[in-house]
């Protein structure tokens, strides 16, 4: 149920946090040089995301916030911000990127293409789990220079 009033929305927040896990030490020295995924992983402080809604629930009450929307980041997936909007439906929306894609272009899995994004982000957004598409770095994940909206 509605309140009557204001309706607090915070539109950029991270529901998972992460975890140290095995994977922690894989990827050092010339090895995450060549793996830029793994590197990224690397600066986040771990390896694992985890639902750290419950604790953003606690803070969203103390402040007066209603809904929050959940924007993956580094190393964080759509799918764990889906089930947290499925489980708290009333608290969150979520928006999603293409980052299982980005994560194999970064381990030589596949090569870039925009055709490439655009299908990750179709298969995500059919889904009905998410709410739009999130923001993202301007910028090819293979080239230096930014790249046009």
């Amino acid at each position: 149920m509605m309140k009557l009033g204001r309706f607090v929305i915070d539109s950029h927040v991270h529901a998972q946090r992460f975890a140290a896990g095995p994977a922690l030490a894989a990827a050092t020295g010339e090895e995450a040089e060549r793996n830029p995924w793994e590197q990224l992983s690397h600066t986040m402080g771990g390896l694992t995301p985890y639902d750290n809604s419950e604790r953003l629930i606690y803070d969203m009450d103390c402040y007066g916030v209603d809904r929050c929307v959940l924007l993956p980041a580094f190393g964080m997936t759509n799918e764990l911000n889906a089930e947290i909007v499925a489980r708290h439906p009333d608290r969150f929306v979520a928006v999603c990127n293409a980052q299982a894609y980005l994560r194999r272009v970064a381990e030589g899995e596949e090569e870039w293409s925009i055709a490439g994004v655009c299908a990750e982000l179709d298969r995500l957004l059919c889904t009905g789990n998410y709410a739009g598409i999130g923001r993202r770095r301007r910028r090819c994940p293979i080239r230096r220079a930014p790249t046009g909206w």
